[in-house]
């Protein structure tokens, strides 16, 4: 539940397309403050990648940056680089700032195309909408002036984590992070196109941000879905873990009933675009792949506190063990011993399973995949996945007292499925397979492509 925004002491003045809020140097710190002493309160370890004394060496220098008074959209990026030093995705701003923005959200202020990032390069994809004149493959140098390539530098290093899923994160938030740098519509677009010729686009119209996050991320709004492929293949995007487990095995049923009434002997799950939600999502898949014993996660230490737990009533979580335990304290749970499948479904899938996996596939998602390797429930094509095995979670949301930025931090450490507490690697595939930037703009699929060559 969000906390009511708290308008003391704040100013509020119009700037540009939409009403810039504006935080003293004094209120900044203070928020900088509640952070420090949250993080240290419910984060497990926040200096497992980062040296305490280097962490508020450089937490010191942000302050010290901070003028006499900031925009909300700046001190955003403060945060960020802040959180980054941790290396913990997880922690950072919220990607939704309703109580700042919800009103700026509705405008066509944001940025409308879908986009393929190569390193510090921007392509236009081949699923941008035609209609907005700018070619497939167009390369942009520059969007209202900003360089492309330092823009997309300097936003790589507001994101913790491993860097191939900084690089997803970003091209898929796009327009968030242009959006708090300031750069919104109308476009003024400086690009190549595929042929060398340099051209200017002016006058591009935006979008709403939730239109413009459907246009990165599809799955948002169309959800799961699944298909046959050259009558061989059953093909399902695994690409939402929200909602109820009873919905999503309703969908699973329609999926596996059209797999055996078409004879279907191999199935891809496609992670690509999975970035988490409920792991038990995961539990609901495994159910009608395997009748093996497994597990998604092996062991979980996590840090209880006073705030975690408020945040729990809440939420309605009234009777969660987490509530028991005291404060300060660390809750050991799990003993990797793999257990039975919680569900079960008659319509068992038989054949052989493919999970693909890449740069975006991340928390739950991750788990999904992690668990599938370590149980050999599947083949694993394509890429590492964005988040070491063992890694952060439980994320605490909270929202600082002067600016009202939501922020997530971790309160947990998860021990993936292998139980191997000294494993920092993301989960490996068993056939690497990375796309080229080529293979990407001319709409190729080398990952999908390499599974229909096996089922030949």
């Amino acid at each position: 539940m969000k906390n009511t925004f708290l308008y003391c002491s704040f100013f509020l003045i119009a700037v540009g397309a939409f009403g810039q809020r504006y935080l003293t140097k004094t209120e900044a710190l203070e928020d900088l403050t509640f952070f420090h002493q949250t993080l240290l309160d419910v984060h497990y370890n926040p200096f497992l990648y980062i040296e305490a004394e280097r962490y508020n060496a450089e937490a010191e220098r942000i302050k010290a940056s901070i003028p006499d008074t900031i925009a909300v959209t700046d001190f955003m990026k403060s945060l960020y680089k802040l959180t980054a030093l941790l290396e913990d995705s997880h922690s950072m701003p919220a990607m939704y700032q309703g109580t700042l923005f919800g009103e700026v959200y509705k405008q066509s202020l944001f940025f409308p195309l879908h986009t393929l990032t190569d390193d510090h390069k921007l392509y236009v994809s081949p699923q941008s909408d035609p209609t907005l004149g700018i070619e497939p493959g167009a390369e942009l140098i520059s969007i209202n002036g900003v360089a492309v390539d330092s823009f997309l530098a300097e936003t790589y290093a507001l994101i913790g984590g491993l860097p191939e899923y900084k690089k997803a994160f970003v091209n898929r938030l796009l327009s968030h992070f242009l959006f708090i740098s300031g750069v919104q519509a109308p476009f003024t677009l400086r690009y190549k196109t595929s042929s060398g010729q340099v051209l200017t686009k002016t006058d591009l119209a935006g979008v709403s941000y939730v239109k413009s996050l459907l246009v990165t991320m599809p799955g948002l709004l169309e959800g799961n879905r699944f298909k046959i492929i050259d009558d061989r293949v059953g093909y399902i995007d695994f690409c939402n873990m929200s909602g109820s487990w009873q919905e999503f095995s309703t969908f699973l049923d329609s999926a596996f009933v059209s797999f055996q009434a078409k004879n279907i002997k191999h199935v891809a799950i496609d992670l690509r675009h999975n970035s988490g939600g409920d792991s038990m999502l995961g539990d609901v898949l495994f159910s009608y792949l395997t009748n093996r014993k497994y597990r998604l996660m092996g062991t979980k230490k996590w840090k209880i506190s006073s705030q975690y737990k408020a945040y729990l009533k809440e939420n309605g979580n009234t009777s969660h063990p987490y509530l028991t335990f005291a404060d300060g304290t660390i809750w050991e749970s799990g003993d990797c011993t793999p257990q039975p499948n919680n569900f079960t479904t008659e319509t068992k899938f038989t054949g052989e399973v493919y999970f693909i996996t890449g740069p975006f596939t991340f928390s739950s998602g991750n788990m999904v995949a992690s668990g599938a390797k370590t149980y050999k429930i599947g083949t694993l094509v394509g890429q590492p996945t964005g988040e070491a095995t063992n890694d952060f979670g439980e994320v605490y949301r909270f929202e600082l007292p002067n600016s009202a930025v939501v922020m997530h931090v971790t309160t947990s450490f998860d021990i993936g499925p292998e139980c191997d507490a000294s494993l920092i690697s993301p989960v490996l595939p068993d056939v690497f397979i990375a796309p080229s930037a080529a293979d990407l703009l001319n709409g190729e699929d080398p990952e999908l492509s390499y599974i229909l060559e096996k089922t030949n």
